[in-house]
């Protein structure tokens, strides 16, 4: 025979275990429900707008799978300012007469040399 002591103890164990499982089915399907709700209403990631200079620049984009899951996406906005340069350094030399040396080469290739001491 089974005292009421027993049973309440039972009934407690089983109400917390059921109490349990559903706390646990329910915060899966919140997370469901919100991992839905936020992909209905944010656009893919290629079709958000980035930071990207001010609204209204021309822009090309144009993508290419690398692999499974990997996209390069490559976006040109604007117009290449008369201004950019690009810095590149050719060469390190011991002593300024080596390095005028190469600047002497690069400028008879048609390119602007500066030799800068560092």
């Amino acid at each position: 025979m089974t005292s009421d002591s027993e049973y309440s103890n039972r009934f407690v164990r089983r109400s917390r275990l059921v109490a349990a499982v559903l706390v646990v089915v329910l915060v899966i399907l919140l997370d469901l429900w919100a991992t839905d709700a936020i992909g209905a209403t944010r656009p893919a990631a290629s079709e958000r707008a980035l930071p990207l200079g001010p609204a209204g620049l021309a822009e090309t984009r144009s993508s290419r799978e690398l692999a499974p899951g990997i996209t390069y996406t490559r976006i040109a906005r604007g117009v290449r300012s008369a201004s950019d340069v690009f810095t590149v350094d050719v060469a390190f030399r011991a002593t300024a007469a080596e390095a005028r040396a190469v600047a002497d080469r690069l400028r008879a290739d048609g390119y602007p040399p500066q030799v800068i001491e560092v």
